[in-house]
């Protein structure tokens, strides 16, 4: 499901569905295929609000719409 949906909780990174631009960002975040994250806010047309380590990023629905997670618990 894409991350736009996901709600609050944690999830794994399935797949990335964008260009080598939006990889490399979000890979510079931190969020890649694999990695686990929380999300900690999630407003419906809005940023959702994830954390991973110690850091808390805000990413807007368009980018957010491109990364397919599952939920995990």
């Amino acid at each position: 499901m894409p991350l736009t949906f996901a709600g609050k909780g944690k999830f794994k990174v399935n797949r990335i569905n964008g260009g080598n631009i939006v990889k490399n960002r979000l890979a510079k975040m931190g969020i890649i295929e694999g990695s686990y994250i929380r999300v900690s806010n999630a407003h419906h047309g809005g940023p959702v609000v994830v954390q991973l380590q110690d850091a808390q990023y805000g990413i807007g629905i368009g980018v957010a719409s491109k990364i397919d997670v599952t939920p995990i618990s």
